[in-house]
This record gives C-alpha cells, structure tokens and sequence, in this order.
C-alpha cells in the first residue's frame, strides 16, 4: 500500500468515504464481471435470482451502493460461488480491492475447482481439509437447513 493512500485514510472522514466507495464499486464491478464470465445477459441472471434485469442494471452500477445481503446470497447460489462478508482492518481491506480488474474479480465456480480440490485431496487426505473440516464443525452450529458448516 502506498504510504500517501496510507496517509490519507488516517482522516476518519476520508476513511468513511474510502471505504463505502470502493466497496460499491468493486461489488458493481464484480458482480458484472461474474456475470460475463458465465456468458450470461442482465436477464438471464435476473431470472436465475428472481428478479428483473432493471435490478441486475442496478446492481451492477458502481454509484448505486444499495445492494442486500439476501441478494447478494442469491447471486452467489446463481454463480455458485461463495461470499466471504466479514470485518477486517484497514490494511487487509486495501490489500484485498487493489486489482480490480475482470481477472482480479474472477471467481471460479464450484463446479470449475471442484476437480482441482479433489486432486489436493488426495495427496492430503488427512492433513489441512481434514483439519479444516473438523474446526468448522466445532465453532459453527447446524444451519437452518440442518446442515453442519
């Protein structure tokens, strides 16, 4: 990180804005970018969620800053993909959004690493997954749906 963006974050004010922009934006950016690579229209995702192109439209515009977290679930299932929402410091935060590029907001399907985790699997059947697995487990409780995370 540059120490002059560094320097400008230390205004709250600033900070505030940093924040809310360029989360929109790169949310706007991604979620088109996701889109294309699907080959999917505005309308063809909109139907895969429920809604109507006009909301996909709006979704995808970098000023609109209005988006849901239930949508946001919905487009993920639509893209198959997960959505990783949670607080971190400042420094991770400028880290994570500095390419914002089609390829830098690309987001492989399930489908698409499925084969690729499978391989690390199996020349690792009990070591990192399997230790993953089992912390899930114990700090998450059953879901709705009576899954176990």
């Amino acid at each position: 990180m540059s120490g002059e963006l560094w320097s400008r974050l230390r205004n709250k004010e600033y900070r505030d804005e940093y924040l809310v922009a360029t989360l929109t934006s790169t949310l706007a950016y991604q979620i088109e970018a996701l889109r294309d690579q699907h080959g999917w229209t505005q309308t063809e995702l909109a139907n895969l969620i429920g809604t109507t192109q006009s909301v996909i439209s709006r979704l995808e515009d970098p000023d609109y800053g209005r988006a849901n977290i239930m949508t946001l679930f919905d487009l993920a299932k639509a893209l198959d993909v997960a959505l990783l929402v949670k607080f971190v410091p400042y420094s991770q935060f400028v880290t994570e959004y500095r390419d914002v590029s089609p390829q830098g907001l690309s987001a492989a399907s399930f489908s698409d690493e499925d084969s690729t985790h499978n391989n690390l699997i199996d020349n690792n059947p009990e070591g990192t997954f399997a230790a993953e697995a089992d912390a899930a487990t114990r700090y998450y409780p059953t879901t709705g749906a009576g899954i176990r995370v």
